[in-house]
């Protein structure tokens, strides 16, 4: 079958499930193409990758943003044809969100994606409660916290390159693992100093720049766990790690996470140059 929603089943809650009108395995060379959705239809399309952290802040704010959509997955060791005509960028990374009507508008990039769906859609959700991921333009302040945000997503770029060097240099000398802990550990207190008053990097409630770092942080315990460290961060991170927790509560992530096996399990098949993409629907 190409399509399936029994992934549903592993994310922590259901509740946000229902925004997602149709889920497909990972498609690869020589599947055949999705169907075309309904003419009129107001449903987007995600192309994305179930494990990706980038494809997942997208995934978050189109639940934030209550707003119907299917995920594509796709292969991306063995991408169909079809996919590679699609992206409307050389690389042909995901994620890639696709507007409804003729015209066929695809997006590509975590963050562009996220900026327009902030910029495209209405600012309140559907249970109510305001949309609004960035302070709206129309307010004294809107620049200079518009400007913070960015800059904490700046700030995260660098601990995402230090995460990556540390996670997936499984064979270096134990000497040279702890030097790459230390320079995570540095990033992620460098990250923490943006956390506002209230709790989040928004300030009261999760805004851009809480949804951009979230995967990142989702995907730390499994890999902490292992390289036999602490289940916990460090008492030096105690605001990142009251956040983390207070994250974790919120439906976008509820909808979107994982859990931690799954998370190093794809990660362990990646390290063999085997990627397994669809193990879960075999659970």
């Amino acid at each position: 079958l190409l399509h399936r929603r029994t992934i549903k089943r592993w994310f922590s809650s259901g509740e946000g499930a229902s925004l997602v009108v149709m889920e497909t395995r990972h498609l690869e060379a020589g599947d055949p193409e999705p169907p075309e959705l309904p003419r009129g239809s107001e449903v987007l399309t995600l192309y994305s990758m179930l494990y990706c952290p980038y494809a997942q802040r997208t995934r978050l704010v189109l639940q934030h943003k209550q707003l119907p959509h299917r995920i594509i997955n796709v292969n991306l060791v063995r991408k169909p044809d079809w996919f590679l005509a699609r992206a409307p960028l050389p690389s042909a990374k995901v994620p890639i969100i696709e507007l409804p009507g003729d015209e066929k508008l695809r997006l590509a990039d975590s963050l562009i994606t996220c900026e327009f769906l902030e910029e495209a859609f209405a600012a309140a959700t559907s249970n109510g409660t305001d949309g609004d991921l960035m302070p709206s333009m129309g307010t004294p302040d809107a620049p200079r916290l518009r400007a913070a945000q960015r800059q904490t997503i700046s700030r995260n770029d660098a601990m995402i390159s230090a995460f990556y060097r540390w996670a997936l240099k499984k064979d270096e000398p134990a000497e040279e693992r702890e030097l790459l802990w230390d320079r995570l550990l540095w990033q992620l207190r460098n990250l923490q100093a943006d956390l506002r008053d209230g709790g989040f990097f928004g300030g009261a409630r999760p805004q851009l720049a809480d949804f951009m770092v979230w995967p990142w942080i989702e995907r730390l315990p499994p890999l902490m766990q292992h390289y036999c460290l602490p289940p916990r961060l460090p008492d030096s991170l105690g605001h990142l790690s009251t956040w983390s927790e207070a994250m974790s509560e919120t439906e976008p992530v509820r909808a979107t996470r994982l859990p931690d096996w799954a998370h190093l399990a794809f990660v362990e098949s990646h390290w063999r140059r085997e990627p397994r993409y669809d193990f879960l629907e075999n659970r």
